[in-house]
């Protein structure tokens, strides 16, 4: 019995994969006469030349008005070398906090735009009948599905979270029509999704493992060899009479029975690390498990410990086989005094090692963290979330404000470097309240990663479970799947709150001085690394906003400065670069320079639309129309024509005429858009009827609107127009209404 472990794109290519790796041991101890390799395509993915990525442009169903560079682009003049040697190998300035956000910042543009492309035809290939997406998924993905295939597997596995997810279905369509074995999936996609609905909508899958996999896996295996007669549990599979099986009655495993995972296979010196750092867990679930945002408790069950001893001997063994002295443990959470006893077993080991979730209770004593400190712990990812002791309360966390900056001042006092989480928009975090967190957090003299999160909305958590009691409406579901296809959906909800602002609302009211230091992050691995040396990656905010994240435009710019002419695609790369570097009047002129020196044809459209969307966005309207109206339904899809055809729309009704706006935005609502497309279209529709003061008919459009708007994106322009409406209405208490929501919104 053979079987295959595959982790394709797209995650950090930082570390090897842990969770493939401990189904590889575990199988190993438990059904030692089955072969089982493991494929970490994700690390082969980004060490990929950029022969991989051309010509992707030429395929994409969206390029038409995709905002994407190409992941080709990032690789010419060097630089895309030079970051991974950077990280690969390490530099002089590794350890220098602005010049490794520099090359950090430019990876993650790389890794953003590259995931969003092959998602983009991924999905279209696995989702839509499209034969076009189909070959070129197959174009794409024909080396991984060599590799596969070349282990001769009965079974093929894949370890999926939701953005490995296009990529993970695209690849296994092509491998069920070369291949008998059986197809497998698990982890996070179909654990925290509809595993029914995924079966359904792609039927080259034969099952889903959901929650823990190491039993199912085995007890698979077993089934498949004629040494198991039972339905394996956890396992939900197509049969002779249709889908079957049940999700939750997999039988979780003691940590202690599992052995270390299996890293044998990878080449280590293909990860983006200048030290090899490899994942470990000591535990499976949370021994907390009351916070009411969390749905991790669905995917692990009860918490489990391994114990201390044994995390010794393993972090020992681990490092004696693999010559690494860096470690990322990954637990859900650990608390004050798990971490003092299994930092006991440690100390000996002479290892550095990082903490994936620290909980800032009470149990974490300075005490504690000393002796932390000095069996090697160096970073730790802190579970804050708020410094509200009234929202703290709401999440159930069973932390305190003064208890979190006790713990974050230890932190700092005893050589750990802190990473704080924090989470904007909590359902009923207010005006008030953000207000008052900013300032607790600028008197303790803390900075928040990233400036911190939005809340999400996860299936499964407490608070799904009882929205009316957090005072929440759920508006819809966020979906993997699902344009021109079956719906797939992500496991996360969209919603709006009865009270207080979305998470949109509150990072937006959330405004930091611009003297206020900025706080980024590289690689979890990179920051263990950092925080051995003592460094932060704590710097100016303004140079921050101003140079660091820019760097990657700028740096594809210098390319533009060495050419003579450039062609049309060229050009509108070129033009984008600009434009987010904030010069839009020298990406017009790029535009224009390729726009009167190329000749009629699908390139000199897509040039027509690009600039025509920068007029659009930089309102100069007149310009934009006059080139919008020339590539009106010549885009690559539907949705892309409603979205330009907005556009056009929106720039007749800035330029006074009313009436025809009035028919397009009417038209495109028709056409059945996006949410977004058509979110926007109901507010230019409303502009149109207040512009003729049919006040209800406006008001109408504005209510449907705002339900369409549940981030809450253009919550105050929604406001602000039903003010005026209810006001000419006549209608006192629903404008006094709309005052009241302002009012916490601005």
């Amino acid at each position: 019995m053979k079987a295959a472990l595959t982790y394709a794109p797209f995650v950090w290519p930082s570390s090897p994969p842990l969770g493939i790796s401990l189904l590889k041991s575990y199988a190993s101890e438990f059904f030692p006469s089955a072969s089982v390799t493991t494929l970490d395509l994700n690390a082969d993915f980004f060490s990929g030349d950029a022969e991989k990525f051309k010509g992707l442009c030429g395929v994409c169903p969206y390029r038409s008005s995709c905002d994407n560079i190409p992941p080709e682009f990032f690789f010419e003049n060097g630089m895309m070398e030079r970051c991974r040697t950077f990280f690969k190998i390490g530099s002089p300035h590794y350890f220098k906090p602005e010049e490794h956000l520099e090359q950090y910042t430019f990876f993650r543009t790389f890794y953003e735009n590259t995931r969003k492309c092959f998602t983009r035809i991924f999905s279209r290939a696995v989702s839509t009948a499209d034969t076009g997406s189909l070959k070129t998924a197959e174009k794409l993905l024909a080396r991984d599905a060599e590799k596969i295939l070349a282990t001769k597997p009965d079974v093929i596995g894949f370890s999926v979270q939701n953005d490995q997810a296009a990529y993970s279905l695209a690849l296994a369509k092509i491998l069920r029509s070369n291949s008998g074995a059986k197809i497998i999936m698990g982890g996070y996609f179909p654990s925290a999704g509809n595993p029914l609905e995924i079966l359904n909508a792609f039927d080259w899958i034969d099952g889903l493992v959901v929650r823990e996999g190491e039993r199912p896996f085995v007890e698979l295996l077993k089934l498949m060899s004629g040494e198991r007669k039972k339905a394996v549990p956890g396992y939900i599979h197509r049969s002779k009479n249709g889908i079957t099986g049940k999700a939750l009655s997999c039988e979780c495993i003691e940590p202690d029975e599992a052995p270390p995972p299996d890293f044998s296979g990878y080449d280590m010196n293909g990860y983006w690390s200048p030290k090899t750092v490899l994942p470990y867990l000591t535990s499976r679930g949370c021994p907390w498990g009351r916070c009411s945002f969390c749905a991790h408790r669905e995917n692990y069950g009860n918490y489990r410990e391994k114990s201390p001893k044994r995390v010794g001997e393993e972090i020992g063994k681990l490092k004696a086989r693999y010559g690494a002295r860096h470690f990322l443990i990954c637990d859900e959470q650990i608390d004050g005094a798990r971490l003092e006893a299994i930092c006991r077993k440690i100390k000996g080991e002479d290892v550095t090692f990082g903490l994936a979730g620290l909980k800032p209770g009470a149990g974490v004593s300075a005490r504690r963290l000393k002796k932390a400190s000095a069996s090697g712990c160096k970073w730790v990812y802190l579970g804050v979330e708020s410094f509200s002791s009234r929202t703290l309360k709401r999440m159930k966390k069973g932390t305190t404000p003064e208890g979190i900056i006790r713990v974050v001042d230890s932190c700092k006092e005893n050589g750990i470097t802190p990473f704080c989480s924090y989470i904007w928009g909590f359902p009923g975090q207010t005006r008030e309240d953000v207000a008052h967190e900013a300032e607790v957090i600028r008197n303790a003299g803390l900075t928040l990663p990233d400036d911190g999160h939005p809340f999400v909305f996860q299936k499964n958590s407490p608070i799904y479970e009882r929205p009316d009691e957090y005072g929440i409406e759920i508006t819809g579901r966020k979906l993997l799947f699902g344009n021109n296809g079956p719906e797939v959906g992500s496991g996360e909800y969209i919603f709006r709150p009865k009270k207080g602002l979305t998470p949109y609302e509150a990072m937006r009211t959330y405004t930091p001085r611009e003297e206020d230091p900025y706080e980024s992050h590289s690689f979890w691995e990179s920051m263990i690394l950092l925080a051995e040396q003592g460094v932060s990656l704590v710097v100016d905010r303004r140079r921050y906003f101003n140079e660091i994240i820019l760097y990657p435009y700028r740096s594809i710019l210098k390319g533009a400065a060495r050419r003579d002419s450039v062609d049309a695609a060229r050009a509108r790369i070129y033009a984008k670069c600009s434009e987010k570097c904030g010069d839009a009047e020298r990406a017009i002129k790029i535009l224009r320079r390729a726009l009167g020196s190329g000749r009629k044809s699908s390139s000199n459209i897509d040039l027509i639309r690009s600039l025509g969307m920068l007029y659009f966005r930089t309102k100069n309207f007149d310009e934009a129309l006059k080139l919008l109206g020339k590539t009106k339904g010549t885009g690559c899809s539907d949705d892309e024509d409603q979205g330009v055809g907005r556009m056009a729309a929106e720039c007749e009704l800035r330029i006074g005429d009313v009436a025809r706006a009035k028919e397009h935005f009417q038209e495109i609502i028709r056409g059945g858009p996006d949410r977004f497309v058509e979110r926007d279209s109901r507010l230019g529709l409303a502009e149109c009827l207040i512009e003729e003061s049919e006040w209800a008919e406006a008001a109408r459009e504005l209510e449907a609107a705002r339900r369409l708007d549940s981030e809450g994106y253009v919550s105050v322009g929604i406001a602000f127009q039903l003010i005026r409406c209810y006001e000419k209405m006549g209608m006192k208490n629903k404008r006094e209404l709309e005052m009241k929501r302002l009012g916490e919104i601005m």
